[in-house]
């Protein structure tokens, strides 16, 4: 105790010499008299730190490489990261970017790190946010390039796996997620490589259901499998997937699989998987419903049947001959027929003629063969056990890729002809559309705003795809201004975004985050307001002129109104004042509101509008930044509250919201008649 007394006295003398103009080697003793130190206080870690940084960090790169190298052991704690972060804020020296980048480069300072926290859960937490979120990478600003950040890191994750370092799984899916495409390029560029292979498989075969769910329909399947599997690549690929423990998440995988327009890979799914008589069934179970077939738009059905004709194929006759005989495939064959679509027609025959073994006779046309969705492609498997570890992520377009063709494709837009952007496809995945935003090659926002719309509501019945990448969309739409000048773009822009809090209703976490908490200007904040409104009333029911909704939409039906004293009408463009990120007009509502709601069976909105309604009224009260013309704004907000109000009746609690809103509505001053 006596010697922890003594080295702590001395610590605290060297803290001062440190402070007064040290030699090198008085830097070295006061350092290794820091480490001897069997128990080091908070306190005396923050003074010890700070005296580092402060003193002894703007003279780093005079002091000798061992010198360099002791002070950088002194970072590798989450404490020490953050006090280092916190002073780049505060004064933003170079020296100390230059510093932390010097510290990200060290081979081992992510595992040390790791094991300094000693598996402390706050700890851990605080490197994925750290490390993997955003706060590193955002504090160099345009000093290091998020491409250079994601190879040090997955470097540094390498050098983990290989000293045998637990790298908690939920670093890796925030490193998938950093950037929306760089990530997953540079992961899987590293790990899919003949040394490294095994720590892929380490790495999934480790996580648990959910995360592998994330890993593979999130990231591995939409940027290797949707971007890369082809004829050539296609053995060594099932190779790679018979190593990864795929087993509990085979159902997800398949099911994914098929409301992908990607043919190939429906082919590769339907031969990966194990269990493919009862994951077969449980696909007829959803396709052979009703109120699937009577709710599901039929391109979707179409690409669902050519995964059931992709998995029937490789059954042996007598598991088809059991399927023959299921009720659901029996009930969807016939109630299909009756939707009288001609391509979903020819499908089902051939889907009927492969189950019952050709004991259906069904022939078609020549024109109908030479459509990819009606051919299976003869595959050669498993000739031999090498991976070519060189085809597996190629440049080369012309590989044999097969995807349902663009007049036939779910994806299609009323603005084609003017789209163009060197003649690209419209994409068919929400991951390919969030990066056809971020490319530096667009010419036009609302060409792409149009395509959004349309993919984002044809994508409904795609609940993984929807989950995990609405979001992401979103935030980049409300983040969307009009560079180009181009006409319309606000009211274009505003439907993009309620077609994403639309389908998925979860999203409005997003908008809201960025309403509170982003840089935005009066204009999209406006927007969001207005966005939040029409996607509320589209969701109870109330049908809104202003929104688009593409041909294949469902109509979705009215709302019950006893809430007497609110009334509406649909919104109107009002002309704001410009500011210095966004030109054009906001959908504002009118100040009249006259238009009763109508009675409905159903409101989806009723069970959510708490998510909605709560978060926006207690900013309000908490005193949310209005910025200018904030009168403009507070009206905008107070009626956004009184349309959530509306749409959400009936639920219990209205009664509660309803005095909320009527609280707000006096405290603002302003009566929204």
């Amino acid at each position: 105790m006596a010697d922890n007394h003594h080295a702590t006295i001395n610590i605290e003398s060297d803290i001062k010499l440190l402070q007064d103009s040290p030699t090198q080697k008085q830097i070295n003793q006061a350092i290794t008299n820091y480490n001897a130190l069997k128990t080091k206080s908070i306190t005396t870690q923050l003074k010890f730190l700070n005296t580092l940084i402060k003193y002894i960090l703007p003279v780093y790169k005079k002091l000798s490489k061992v010198s360099q190298l002791m002070i950088k052991r002194c970072f590798l704690s989450v404490n020490a990261i953050n006090n280092l972060l916190n002073q780049i804020k505060i004064t933003n020296l170079e020296i100390y970017r230059l510093f932390l980048k010097d510290l990200l480069l060290m081979n081992d300072s992510l595992s040390t790190l790791i094991e300094n926290s000693n598996s402390k859960r706050f700890e851990t937490d605080q490197i994925g946010i750290l490390v993997f979120g955003s706060k590193i990478l955002n504090s160099f600003g345009k000093d290091l390039d998020v491409k250079d950040y994601l190879n040090i890191l997955v470097h540094q994750l390498l050098n983990c796996y290989i000293q045998n370092i637990n790298v908690p799984n939920e670093f890796i899916l925030k490193y998938l997620s950093l950037h929306p495409i760089e990530s997953s390029i540079t992961f899987f560029n590293f790990f899919l490589k003949k040394d490294n292979l095994d720590y892929l498989k380490k790495i999934f075969n480790s996580m648990n259901s959910l995360q592998k769910r994330e890993f593979l329909l999130k990231f591995f399947i939409p940027f290797v499998l949707g971007k890369y599997l082809n004829l050539k690549n296609f053995d060594s690929y099932i190779k790679i997937f018979h190593q990864l423990n795929i087993k509990e998440i085979e159902f997800q995988l398949i099911k994914y699989s098929a409301e992908s327009s990607n043919l190939l890979l429906k082919q590769f799914v339907s031969i990966l998987i194990d269990e493919k008589v009862q994951h077969l069934e449980k696909l007829l179970n959803i396709w052979g419903n009703d109120s699937y077939t009577s709710s599901i738009e039929i391109p979707v059905q179409q690409l669902f049947t050519f995964q059931l004709i992709s998995l029937s194929k490789i059954l042996s006759k007598e598991e088809k001959s059991k399927i023959s005989r299921d009720e659901w495939f029996l009930n969807g064959i016939s109630k299909k027929l009756e939707l009288n679509d001609a391509k979903l027609r020819n499908l089902l025959m051939i889907l009927a003629k492969e189950i019952s073994n050709g004991e259906v006779k069904y022939e078609i046309d020549d024109e109908t063969k030479a459509d990819p969705i009606y051919n299976i492609t003869k595959l050669n498997v498993g000739l031999t056990d090498i991976i070519d570890f060189d085809s597996l992520i190629s440049s080369n377009d012309d590989t044999g890729i097969v995807t349902i063709p663009k007049k036939e494709t779910i994806v299609d837009s009323d603005d084609d002809e003017e789209y163009s952007e060197n003649e690209e496809s419209d994409p068919v995945f929400l991951k390919d559309l969030i990066s056809r935003f971020q490319a530096n090659n667009i010419t036009s926002i609302t060409n792409l705003l149009s395509i959004t719309i349309n993919l984002v509501r044809q994508k409904s019945s795609f609940e993984f795809e929807i989950e995990y990448y609405s979001p992401e969309l979103v935030s980049v739409l409300v983040g969307l201004i009009n560079k180009f000048d181009e006409n319309n773009f606000e009211q274009i822009k505003i439907n993009a975004i309620v077609s994403v809090l639309v389908t998925y209703p979860k999203s409005i976490n997003t908008v809201l985050d960025v309403l509170f908490t982003g840089d935005c200007s009066l204009q999209q904040r406006m927007i969001i307001l207005s966005s939040i409104s029409l996607a509320a009333r589209e969701l109870s029911g109330e049908e809104d002129d202003f929104v688009s909704k593409p041909k294949f939409a469902f109509p979705t039906k009215e709302l019950p109104n006893s809430f007497e004293k609110l009334e509406i009408t649909g919104p109107k463009i009002e002309e704001l004042p410009s500011d210095n990120l966004s030109q054009g007009q906001v959908i504002r509502k009118s100040s009249r509101l006259t238009k009763p709601l109508k009675k409905t069976k159903i409101n989806k909105f009723s069970k959510i509008a708490h998510q909605w309604f709560y978060p926006l009224a207690n900013a309000y009260r908490q005193g949310i930044q209005l910025g200018s013309n904030s009168e403009i704004f507070i009206k905008h907000y107070v009626q956004t509250l009184k349309l959530i109000t509306l749409a959400s009746y009936p639920r219990i609690g209205f009664e509660d919201m309803v005095t909320v809103y009527e609280e707000i509505e006096q405290d603002s001053g302003i009566i929204i008649e």
